[in-house]
């Protein structure tokens, strides 16, 4: 059974914060009820990496994020459609087909309205761990997204969409 990744005060801020932003999704088609890997990061031997970054207390944070993902047009919807569904978190194997950790990080609806909060009151990802086990070498980060039924067969517009998410980067 998987690791719950869960907010992590000890890595907040620790290393060096990283930006995921939506252009740089994957181009992939969506199901319904089902994770799709639309971001890797293989943790390289030199390395150890962690979802989000800061603390989660929003006086002291500094992981705020947004997120607007539209269709393609290609797939099931018309061009600029919004896509609905939950972003999942997740730590795998070297392959990227085992899931080590994960955590159902916020729905895509509650992202697409933090874009037009102020900054500092927008959603918080803030730094997270397995256990207190950050991603070590030969592991992978991975940003998936579990479309709803509505959104079953959209294919993300990366180049449309906009965003971003993070993660942390510790040098060892």
């Amino acid at each position: 059974m998987p690791k719950q990744l869960v907010v992590d005060g000890r890595a907040a801020g620790l290393g060096n914060k990283k930006t995921i932003r939506a252009g740089d999704l994957d181009q992939d088609d969506l199901k319904a009820g089902t994770e799709v890997t639309v971001w890797q990061k293989q943790v390289n031997d030199d390395q150890l990496l962690y979802h989000g970054y800061g603390p989660d207390r929003r006086s002291a944070a500094s992981g705020f994020v947004y997120m607007d993902l539209v269709a393609s047009g290609n797939g099931t919807a018309t061009a600029g459609d919004d896509i609905r569904g939950d972003v999942v978190l997740a730590v795998t194997d070297s392959e990227g087909d085992r899931v080590l950790a994960s955590v159902t990080f916020e729905s895509l609806e509650e992202l697409r309205d933090s874009a037009n909060d102020e900054r500092t009151e927008r959603v918080i990802e803030a730094a997270m761990s397995a256990e207190g086990d950050l991603a070590g070498p030969g592991r992978n980060l991975e940003v998936r997204i579990e479309a709803d039924d509505t959104s079953d067969g959209y294919e993300i517009d990366p180049d449309a969409s906009t965003g971003k998410l993070y993660y942390g980067k510790v040098q060892r």
